[in-house]
């Protein structure tokens, strides 16, 4: 990561910070603001009414891809379980292309997501 990526990664991280501060879910608000995560809308390449994919600007791997749903849960409890399915169907379809596209031999998922409550964002 350069100099430059840390610069605004750190903005990002104040950005969210304060909308956490707030009671302000940052993905959420960057449905409806577009300005949580700068540049996140020319990394979508899908969106349906429920989720949305999208590069993440700070790779962890190859592909690192976030799917995020549309509408604010305060934690997967609260979503409707259709929607969880819709999520998870996502990356089967990702992990074919990513095989495709990258020839790679295994990919991973994980889940990551802030706990809005206390603020802690994971790193």
């Amino acid at each position: 990561m350069t100099e430059r990526d840390r610069v605004n990664r750190r903005a990002i991280d104040q950005r969210c910070a304060a909308l956490i501060a707030q009671g302000l879910c940052p993905a959420y608000q960057q449905f409806l603001t577009n300005d949580s995560f700068p540049g996140q809308q020319e990394q979508t390449y899908y969106q349906d009414a429920l989720i949305t994919c999208h590069l993440e600007s700070y790779l962890r791997g190859v592909g690192h891809t976030i799917i995020v749903a549309r509408t604010h849960y305060a934690d997967s409890a609260e979503m409707p379980g259709d929607l969880g399915c819709d999520i998870m169907r996502m990356p089967t379809v990702l992990v074919h292309a990513r095989k495709t596209m990258v020839e790679a031999e295994k990919v991973y998922m994980v889940t990551i997501c802030s706990d809005a409550l206390s603020g802690s964002v994971p790193n």
